[in-house]
């Protein structure tokens, strides 16, 4: 019995299209939390990247992730991010990028 052997089609990138579908579909307590990140790509991958506002977005992002992941929705990045337990450093990273912001 001759077995064939097909060639394994190269796996091909999802477009932008297609990631909106799936973000779509993805429609619970964390889609804010997908906006905020999404915005804060956008803003650092257009034209002008504008990092500032990259960053903002980046730890709002963050911020309102720690506060669905810790029940505390009127939460502050400042004050959650010490129940969070984090490694140190992550969290020395997350508090100075905040003061950046």
């Amino acid at each position: 019995m001759k077995v064939s052997k097909k060639a394994t089609p190269k796996p091909v990138a999802p477009s932008s299209k297609n990631w909106g579908k799936a973000n779509d579909a993805l429609s619970d307590e964390l889609n804010p939390i997908r906006a905020q990140w999404l915005k804060a790509k956008n803003f650092i991958y257009s034209t002008t990247p504008d990092f500032e506002n990259s960053i903002k977005e980046s730890i709002n992002a963050v911020e309102s992730c720690l506060m669905v992941l810790l029940k505390e929705p009127n939460g502050t990045l400042g004050r959650i991010i010490k129940q969070a337990s984090l490694d140190s450093d992550i969290e020395r990273l997350i508090s100075q990028a905040y003061g950046c912001a």
